[in-house]
């Protein structure tokens, strides 16, 4: 079997490629807030007791759309003429916030607010480097 190497689409963003990823966020020590993605300074508070921690992987969808057509070139790497729609929401995860990211459906009738939702990881595309380019998206979870 042949396999492309898998790469994250940034560095620190999540763990793995893994069977049970993680977002890595930012817990700041002195105020307590969270934040996604980590930065080094805490943007409630501006402290630099950042410590990067993985946050949940299952949250309740906040609120969602679809995307119906494709984004400017670039950034979008796409192809444009066969462009797919795709879902996109807020998930609100037990840590107190809110993390924006692609879903793994764009049908209305499969997503209702509040819905459980689960991270996955999803490949993008292949670099230069011949190399599977891998991004985050949540999938809602069987009742």
């Amino acid at each position: 079997m042949n396999t492309l190497a898998q790469v994250p689409v940034e560095e620190g963003l999540f763990t793995g490629p893994a069977e049970a990823p993680q977002l890595i966020g930012g817990h700041c020590a002195d105020c307590g807030g969270w934040h996604f993605p980590a930065q080094d300074n805490c943007p409630h508070c501006a402290s630099l007791a950042v410590h990067r921690t993985p946050l949940s992987r299952r949250g309740r969808l906040w609120t969602w759309t679809v995307q119906t057509f494709a984004p400017p070139v670039p950034p979008y790497r796409g192809d444009v003429e066969g462009f797919m729609p795709f879902g996109v929401g807020y998930v609100e995860l037990p840590e107190g916030l809110c993390v924006q990211g692609r879903l793994t459906v764009a049908d209305a009738a499969l997503l209702t607010i509040g819905m459980p939702m689960e991270l996955r990881l999803e490949p993008w595309h292949v670099d230069d480097q011949g190399r599977q380019v891998m991004g985050y998206a949540f999938a809602p979870l069987a009742a």
